[in-house]
Formats: structure tokens, C-alpha cells, sequence
């Protein structure tokens, strides 16, 4: 993931949220916002991938 862009990494996260994978496209999205230098920039990208719940994905397994 490193050799792309962070807009590559965030078109990446964007299909695979739309394809019902958010736990990978905030993946795609915390290395875009490593790659971002602007902070402001780095933490909007995150807040439109929110982490997965845990908890939630623990139940669903149960």
C-alpha cells in the first residue's frame, strides 16, 4: 500500500466501502492519512472512514 498515492489509497477505500468492506477501506484510509502531510486533511479522511465496531463484528460471529 505504500507505493500509491493517497489518492489511490482513498479511491481503493472508497470501493471498498461501497462493496460492504469497511474494516479494509479504513485501512486504505489510515495509510492515506499518514501520507498526508496537512493534519486537518489526515483526520477529515479518517472521519469518513470510522473504524469498525468491534464489539458489534464480535456479536455477528457469535
Amino acid at each position: 500500500m505504500a507505493d500509491q498515492s493517497p489518492a489511490e489509497l482513498l479511491a481503493q477505500a472508497d470501493h471498498l466501502a461501497r462493496t460492504g468492506r469497511p474494516a479494509l477501506a479504513r485501512l486504505c484510509a489510515e495509510e492515506a492519512a499518514k501520507q498526508t502531510p496537512d493534519p486537518t486533511d489526515a483526520a477529515g479522511i479518517l472521519r469518513r472512514y470510522p473504524a469498525p465496531d468491534r464489539t458489534r463484528a464480535r456479536e455477528r460471529t457469535n
